[in-house]
């Protein structure tokens, strides 16, 4: 029963007399004018700087750039612009059907750039033919868990998981679907220089050492882009790709400096920030076939080597303050990320201690790969030299081309016992991405490094479905880690890219490519 309080007469008039002496009340203020709407520009050409293109425009032999290879090419989902949750693409829904079984729906009004409908058959085939051995593929193995993709009608994708798997539908956003019926007609040669895929946007040209060009597709049922076309220059220098963008050559760059932010922001240019990054090293204990037995296997040696370098000296100088000293395989921002874990202290005494226990009292020489990833790449691998020099360990700089450590990686092959990069939280930004590099039964990098009590923690956190259960787990396996390191960690630092003034609804996706579809050019 509800009761509605009552007035009672003398109150009433009381308010009645009240209201009526009291002043009007001024009239509403007018509604603020609505900002105007941005004029566009009549060129809405997207031009971006890149150090490098894919050499294959086909979406199954490697990631380099993005499994979308610039629009050509949809997933089931894609990361939003966090990288913390997905959002639908060619599926309009999906759910999980029981601990290892996940159910997808696709749209039925996905089509392909040859005006073919998108089935279930189509994603089904898209990924058997990543296991296909002549491609040489890398995409399985972000795919550890998965034992199916099926295919019950033409509208769902059911796809069957060996153990539960809670990364599995950003897992997903890996798999780019291709239109088996043109595949199979064309070859493999040939789809890999003239693909057509799902995408709003149709491959125009194609020069792997020069440039990609790319045209809108008109048709496409929902994606309405604003950009006429997009064009990706490979432009190999850093500091042309900052002057691109300068002199309005370049509407977007990537992989720009440090010092090139200070002038961006100064100069009123965009600035995006990718990442975080953890700046660092590869410490290979086994170099996969278990053949490396030099100094790098002994743990000792791998505390000295991260005694031995002054992460905030760095931090300030080489990454001008836009960084901080690492003491962490996962950065701040990334589920497994640890707070409590600090970096290893600036101990050159303890660092030669070490060496001299594990004995290397006079020190030893080694060497270490690396590729230029960034600006800050050079002067870093020269500081490692120097700092490590300092406490006895003599090492021999070897840079090489990327296509050359991805070769090696993803073909299990032998690398240098210290290979210094950049990793990140992956393609699906999750910490799993990080952690998966020490696990000794990786299918995609090989055999790094080998801890029974490592591989234990991370086989729970890669199959526990509750996140708070399986965030602890992420945590003790980089604890253990920090104890046992298989990884120089250096700073956390950010990648740098600048867009135009006049590019509004710019969205960097975590694989670092501008997301076309609301990226428009005004006056």
């Amino acid at each position: 029963m509800k009761i509605r309080p009552v007035l009672s007469a003398s109150l009433l008039g009381l308010i009645l007399v009240a209201t009526a002496c009291a002043p009007a009340a001024p009239a509403p203020a007018a509604p603020a004018p609505a900002p105007a709407a941005p004029v566009l520009a009549e060129d809405q050409r997207f031009t971006m700087g890149a150090s490098s293109i894919p050499s294959t425009l086909d979406p199954a032999v490697n990631i380099a750039g993005t499994v979308r290879r610039y629009e050509i090419f949809e997933t089931l989902v894609i990361l939003n612009e966090k990288g913390s949750s997905v959002e639908p693409l060619l599926a309009s829904e999906w759910k999980s059907v029981n601990a290892t079984t996940w159910r997808f729906t696709l749209r039925r009004d996905a089509r392909f750039q040859d005006g073919t409908q998108v089935t279930a058959n189509d994603v089904v085939f898209s990924w058997t033919r990543l296991k296909n051995p002549a491609l040489r593929s890398p995409i399985p193995g972000y795919f550890p868990a998965v034992v199916d993709i099926t295919a019950p009608d033409l509208s769902t994708v059911e796809v069957t998981t060996r153990t539960p798997d809670p990364v599995l539908v950003k897992r997903i956003s890996m798999l780019a679907v291709v239109p088996r019926a043109y595949v199979e007609r064309v070859g493999d040669q040939e789809f890999s220089n003239k693909p057509i895929g799902s995408g709003p946007f149709r491959l125009k040209e194609f020069r792997s050492e020069d440039r990609l060009v790319l045209s809108r597709w008109d048709e496409h049922p929902w994606r309405k882009p604003k950009l006429t076309e997009i064009v990706v220059r490979v432009i190999p220098d850093g500091t042309a790709r900052f002057q691109g963008l300068r002199t309005g050559e370049l509407d977007f760059a990537s992989g720009l400096s440090v010092e090139h932010a200070d002038i961006l922001k100064r100069e009123g240019m965009g600035l995006d920030l990718q990442g975080p990054f953890v700046a660092g090293a590869l410490l290979d204990t086994w170099g996969v076939d278990g053949t490396n037995v030099g100094p790098i296997a002994d743990r000792r040696v791998r505390q000295a080597i991260n005694y031995a370098i002054d992460r905030e000296t760095l931090a300030k100088t080489i990454y001008r303050g836009l960084s901080e000293p690492a003491g962490y395989l996962i950065p701040p921002g990334i589920n497994g990320h640890d707070p409590n874990l600090k970096p290893y202290t600036y101990d050159p005494a303890r660092a030669k201690q070490l060496l001299a226990e594990a004995g290397y009292a006079n020190g030893f020489t080694i060497d270490m790969e690396f590729i230029i990833a960034s600006p800050e790449t050079q002067p870093t691998v020269l500081y490692l030299q120097s700092q490590l020099k300092a406490v006895g360990i003599e090492v021999n700089l070897l840079p090489i081309e990327i296509g050359v450590f991805r070769e090696k990686i993803y073909k299990q092959k032998p690398i240098a016992p210290i290979y210094f990069g950049g990793l990140n939280a992956g393609p699906f930004v999750d910490g799993d991405w990080l952690l998966t590099w020490f696990w000794s039964e990786n299918r995609q990098f090989g055999k790094r490094f080998n801890n029974p009590e490592y591989d234990r923690v991370y086989v729970q956190s890669i199959q526990e479905m509750d996140p708070q259960k399986r965030e602890a787990l992420m945590r003790q396996a980089a604890a253990i880690l920090q104890e046992d390191p298989g990884w120089l960690g250096v700073v956390t630092s950010y990648g740098v890219a600048g867009y135009a003034k006049n590019l509004q609804g710019l969205k960097v996706r975590p694989d670092g490519i501008p997301f076309a579809d609301t990226i428009f050019r005004v006056k």
